[in-house]
């Protein structure tokens, strides 16, 4: 009987030991997979948050996915995680969730656990979402919400101290539920009541098509921390030859030393009288050199009728540009 008792102790400990075994190398995500791989991306990156990594991870989406929860991705290793779809064909994965989350809003977050409270943000760094396959050259991935899915949550946060992150050639749309509140395609954030209280840095944003036309204050891409950050501002950011649709703002600017904003496409379209709009905005906290060079700000129209600083401004130089 103490055999028996022994070798299910031990069958049981290495059952346990294999289910927190840091994860390497490249995991089909999609409807169908089963284990290693993952039917949802919710599942993989919960896998990854647990178990952390040995090696470089390479999550490829293999079909169209419906998530019904938010994801916050962690990444404290020295470790790449990549996520691509699997064929050079599309691959949507569309968040469908009515509710907010517990912490800062957003449906795909980098730089906080799957709690997605603002005690689950850790630093974290080497994140890339590329929506390239392997030897394709066309935006096969799309990152979406759907139009009953909470308005405030946009589809892509960065959160505190994340660097090393790379999004490119993907597809971004925020339908969302009507709401009056600002809301964001991609959006770089810091809260300075909690976490390192640090701007994420590093940052590539490239050949990406970004539609964020839902309400009055949907923007394209923004930077913003509620005060002065203690750990820094954000650095390295890079906007790069992206198509940009949004309602108010294609590119908010704030807390940051240094950025480049080059070869990108503007559509701002403000259908709200009394709203003041603009291709790209400088708010408060910059410093260091701001190039914006070769974008083309194809589309700025506004359909203000009331007297004032409203309507439509191409670039606004503020906060110390």
């Amino acid at each position: 009987m103490r055999k028996i008792t022994f070798l299910f102790a031990m069958l049981l400990l290495a059952a346990l030991s294999f289910g927190q075994t840091p994860m390497s190398g490249t995991y089909k995500v999609g409807t169908g997979e089963t284990a290693p791989n993952f039917a949802l991306l919710s599942e993989a990156v919960t896998a990854l948050n647990t178990n952390g990594l040995s090696g470089d991870v390479v999550l490829e989406i293999a079909t169209d996915i419906n998530e019904t929860v938010n994801i916050g991705l962690i990444n404290e290793s020295a470790f790449t995680i990549t996520i691509r779809p699997d064929k050079d064909e599309p691959r949507v994965i569309t968040f469908d969730k009515a509710t907010d989350n517990a912490g800062p809003s957003g449906a795909f977050c980098f730089g906080i656990g799957m709690g997605l409270a603002w005690t689950d943000l850790k630093p974290s760094k080497n994140m890339v979402i590329d929506g390239y396959a392997v030897g394709g050259s066309t935006r096969q991935l799309k990152i979406a919400t759907a139009v009953t899915h909470h308005g405030g949550n946009g589809p892509i946060l960065l959160m505190d101290d994340c660097s090393n992150v790379q999004i490119k050639n993907t597809i971004i749309h925020h339908e969302g539920a009507t709401s009056s509140a600002s809301n964001y395609g991609i959006y770089l954030r810091v809260n300075t009541s909690y976490g390192t209280k640090k701007m994420p840095s590093n940052v590539l944003i490239e050949n990406n098509d970004i539609t964020n036309i839902k309400n009055g204050a949907s923007q394209g891409i923004a930077l913003y921390a509620n005060a002065a950050p203690e750990g820094g501002v954000s650095e390295g950011v890079v906007i790069k030859n992206n198509i940009i649709k949004a309602r108010t703002r294609g590119i908010f600017l704030n807390q940051l030393n240094g950025i480049d904003i080059i070869g990108n496409e503007f559509h701002v379209v403000q259908t709200n009288a009394s709203t003041l709009s603009s291709g790209i905005m400088a708010n408060a906290g910059i410093a260091g050199t701001i190039n914006v060079k070769s974008n083309n700000f194809a589309e700025l129209k506004t359909y203000n009728s009331t007297a004032g600083d409203w309507g439509m401004k191409g670039i606004i130089a503020g906060g110390g540009t």
